[in-house]
């Protein structure tokens, strides 16, 4: 069975225009937006040119299984809304000049599921382009458990301290990022799933009450993608 044509009966988007997305999932890094992605991958979505056996490898725009042009886009309005004097800049020349700057990043044929961390401080951009998603999957972590995480990929990286450093500086903003996306679709109607990891890699009623409108015999798929030690399997059908 095609995976639309499952209890989420208004996904069908076969036939949906160039400025609607699809799914879109998004989150702090090192909050599981990977094996969420990868779990949509498994159930037979369209993700994109994305491959799994890339996972932890090669640059940020794939390494993650993210759709690199959607990253890319995401990385260059990302630059835009973080520079400093962005008032000004809006004020001068308009959001409307803004987006038909960037309109042939965002103007493009899109796959059902795309994943990016920097949605989050994208999102309105993309909104007032016209392209709104169908659904927001916002993956959560405790915080001291995602430090932990990000402090270890940092020093798997040897980057050092100061990358620590700013870490934790970084912290609230993130958190906040986070918490302005939950209001932003809130004000727009926007559906949206939290999705708490590692929990919902655990605990199988958790699991289905969130996901199984999204994907047919959720469990079992979950099963074939991660082990027990939340390990990504490489293949459709590993051995279990």
């Amino acid at each position: 069975m095609h995976p639309y044509n499952t209890q989420d009966k208004t996904a069908n988007m076969t036939a949906k225009p160039q400025s609607e997305f699809g799914y879109i999932i998004t989150g702090l890094g090192r909050s599981g937006t990977t094996v969420l992605t990868h779990l949509f991958h498994n159930a037979g979505y369209n993700t994109g040119d994305i491959n799994p056996e890339n996972i932890g490898t090669g640059p940020a725009e794939g390494g993650g299984l993210e759709y690199a042009p959607f990253t890319l886009a995401n990385m260059r309005l990302q630059k835009y809304v973080m520079q400093e004097g962005k008032r000004e800049i809006l004020r001068k020349n308009g959001e409307n000049a803004t987006l038909e700057y960037y309109k042939d990043d965002m103007h493009q044929s899109w796959p059902d599921v795309m994943k990016d961390p920097r949605y989050l401080d994208t999102h309105q951009l993309w909104h007032h382009a016209g392209f709104v998603p169908k659904h927001v999957f916002i993956c959560l972590r405790e915080a001291g458990a995602r430090n932990k995480s990000v402090a270890t990929l940092f020093d798997r990286a040897g980057k050092g301290e100061r990358e620590h450093i700013r870490m934790s500086q970084d912290t609230f903003y993130c958190y906040y990022s986070v918490f302005r996306l939950i209001v932003y679709c809130e004000q727009n109607d926007i559906p949206y799933t939290s999705v708490l990891y590692p929990r919902v890699w655990k605990d199988r009623a958790y699991a289905e009450k969130i996901l199984e409108p999204f994907i047919e015999n959720v469990w079992d798929k979950i099963q074939h993608t991660w082990d027990e030690t939340l390990v990504h399997h490489t293949t459709e059908n590993p051995t279990m």
